[in-house]
């Protein structure tokens, strides 16, 4: 009876993760933004985490290793494309309790890749919800699937120091605003 409240609680959780950010409104996000390259501390949840979005990329598909040392091709849905956001994330706090989350707009993205990490992305994949003691860092690509049409200005990536992300929360822009 104890496991199955676990796994109800668990699976409570990965709904929550995969509700949060899941919208179409882009720019409904924070007042503050920031750019590729541009770090910012968030906190005071747990603890405070410094987060850097470093990259970005669209694919129509991408080579992933195989399991027999190959390499296969993983192909994005009719109308669809991938796209990569590479972050680093550090606990620059003073308390061990970040469990950074990370979600991207227009749809949101599990933290697992059932296909693997393209092989040109050595830092290979961020995991999200993952423990973050004081002083690591992480650094990894998040991979999104998005309808064919978006750009980079549509994109929008978001951290919480906890599980769950919210819609102010999104405020990394993968294209500079115009003023």
């Amino acid at each position: 009876m104890k496991s199955n409240r676990h796994v109800a609680i668990a699976l409570a959780l990965v709904v929550l993760v995969a509700l949060a950010g899941c919208t179409d409104d882009f720019g409904g996000g924070s007042e503050e933004s920031y750019g590729i390259g541009e770090t910012a501390e968030l906190g005071p949840e747990n603890t405070t985490i410094a987060v850097t979005v470093d990259d970005y990329r669209f694919a129509d598909s991408y080579d992933a290793a195989d399991d027999p040392g190959g390499t296969r091709t993983v192909t994005a849905p009719n109308g669809e494309q991938f796209l990569f956001v590479k972050v680093t994330v550090e606990n620059v706090g003073n308390e061990d309790g970040a469990t950074p989350a990370v979600a991207v707009r227009p749809r949101n993205s599990t933290a697992t890749d059932p296909d693997g990490a393209p092989t040109w992305a050595t830092d290979g994949l961020y995991r999200s919800i993952r423990s973050l003691p004081t002083g690591e860092s992480r650094t990894g690509w998040v991979r999104a699937t998005v309808a064919g049409n978006v750009t980079a200005a549509d994109a929008e990536v978001a951290f919480s120091t906890d599980i769950l992300v919210t819609s102010g929360e999104y405020k990394w822009l993968l294209v500079e605003e115009e003023e």
